[in-house]
């Protein structure tokens, strides 16, 4: 037994005198926290007004629309021609993008309000970019059908006004001990993952090691297997 504590005091004062150790026991947990939720918060912090601002980075052609049956109302205002256009007829829209000058156009169906029937219509056959522009096509759709460009946006995001609210004022004894309750046992998780993982690692490094320096012969003289192996674990 004695032996066993010897051996196990010597592993846990190597094991602990590694850097690696505590990089990867405590320093990295705090690391993907951080990254975890700290976005989060900013994103709480900074809100949402509610208005849906289309990207023009994200697509490199316009896209366009033919309402043949009039469905839409009006068009969303402040969209620019290099993000969408809309054509009267379907041959203008497929002279276009026969041209190359838009990437491709939707044809809303004349009862599309009942049906909710659309139709891509692409240079060539790509089925896994027919709703690329989701949310673009969701709000133009929705400004055409409602009127309101305010109402549409709140269609495409309901929540995006969405404000937090709590009894306890902030910075309170109470709400920093929810805080402390809510990112503590996450924080408890990772450590003792990594420290579990870390562990059995630097076991296996130290019984190799012992193997090619041919120390384990020299260990197993004045120790039992078990109590050697006891001790490492």
């Amino acid at each position: 037994m004695r032996e066993m504590w010897l051996t196990a005091k010597y592993e846990v004062q190597t094991t602990l005198g590694r850097r690696s150790f505590w990089l990867t026991t405590f320093i990295l947990p705090a690391v993907v926290l951080l990254l975890a939720f700290v976005p989060q918060i900013f994103m709480d912090a900074g809100g949402d007004d509610g208005v849906f601002v289309p990207d023009p980075s994200e697509q490199s052609q316009p896209i366009g629309y033919v309402d043949p049956g009039r469905v839409l109302k009006t068009s969303p205002a402040g969209l620019s021609p290099d993000l969408v256009r809309s054509y009267d007829d379907e041959a203008q829209a497929k002279t276009e993008l026969s041209s190359g000058i838009i990437d491709r156009y939707y044809l809303i169906s004349e009862d599309y309000l009942t049906s909710g029937r659309l139709t891509v219509v692409q240079a060539r056959y790509q089925p896994l970019r027919s709703l690329e522009h989701r949310d673009l096509l969701t709000y133009i759709l929705n400004t055409g059908i409602t009127g309101n460009d305010t109402v549409a946006g709140l269609l495409l995001n309901p929540v995006a006004r969405l404000e937090s609210r709590s009894l306890q004022p902030i910075g309170s004894a109470a709400s920093a001990d929810r805080e402390t309750g809510f990112v503590l046992p996450y924080l408890l998780m990772f450590v003792l993952y990594f420290a579990l993982a870390m562990t059995s690692g630097f076991m296996l490094q130290s019984v190799s090691r012992e193997k090619e320096n041919r120390t384990a012969e020299v260990l197993l003289v004045s120790l039992r297997p078990r109590d050697l192996l006891m001790g490492k674990i």
